[in-house]
């Protein structure tokens, strides 16, 4: 009796290329994941030498020492320089809220002390421009309410001198937290948006 070949099939023919589909879209995925984390890495190592160079540290400094009644001259003199520092912290504070940079990473070594400190000393300016400008550095300030409830579940204090005033340091994580100061919740600036895109209609 003769041994006849048959062909085993387009059903099988079919399972091999959907496996083969299935593997080459997993590996495609991969390699984008791979890809979007080098970049997010890299982003994050340019942010932290970013805040860690001279020119920022200066201006950082300079914010430090600024006096409430600084703040009309800011507008037209540092105003650039000023939004340079926060908007490397609204970076910072966007790359933390997305998990691409790690809480501990972010706020310990990155820019969580700094980053209290320019809120408390620039909370009045932070909120004219949001008046002005409307949407800008609320991924800051959600960023600022993550430092200090991260630095007081670690207890951890920061702490910022006046001039002159050495030996009588403010804690800004308690003056942060119980102050008109205090950032705004995800929740609390929807809520602001909403009703300011109401008065806006004219609702």
């Amino acid at each position: 009796m003769d041994c006849i070949w048959t062909w085993p099939g387009w059903t099988a023919v079919a399972a091999i290329a959907t496996s083969v589909a299935a593997l080459t879209i997993f590996v495609a995925i991969r390699q984008i994941k791979e890809a979007r984390r080098s970049t997010n890495a890299q982003i994050a190592v340019s942010l932290f030498s970013e805040l860690r160079s001279p020119e920022v540290i200066e201006m950082l400094r300079s914010i430090y020492a600024l006096k409430s009644y600084d703040f009309k001259p800011l507008l037209s003199k540092n105003e650039k320089e000023i939004d340079y520092v926060l908007g490397r912290f609204e970076m910072l504070g966007a790359l933390t809220l997305t998990k691409i940079i790690d809480n501990k990473l972010a706020i310990e070594t990155y820019g969580g002390a700094p980053a209290l400190k320019c809120w408390y000393k620039l909370y009045d300016y932070i909120r004219e421009v949001q008046n002005r400008r409307g949407y800008c550095f609320e991924n800051y300030e959600l960023f600022v309410g993550l430092c200090l409830k991260y630095f007081k579940e670690h207890k951890i204090q920061v702490k910022f001198y006046k001039k002159g005033e050495e030996n009588e340091g403010i804690c800004l994580v308690t003056e942060l937290k119980n102050s008109q100061l205090s950032p705004r919740n995800t929740r609390e600036i929807k809520k602001e948006r909403k009703k300011k895109e109401t008065t806006k209609r004219g609702v």
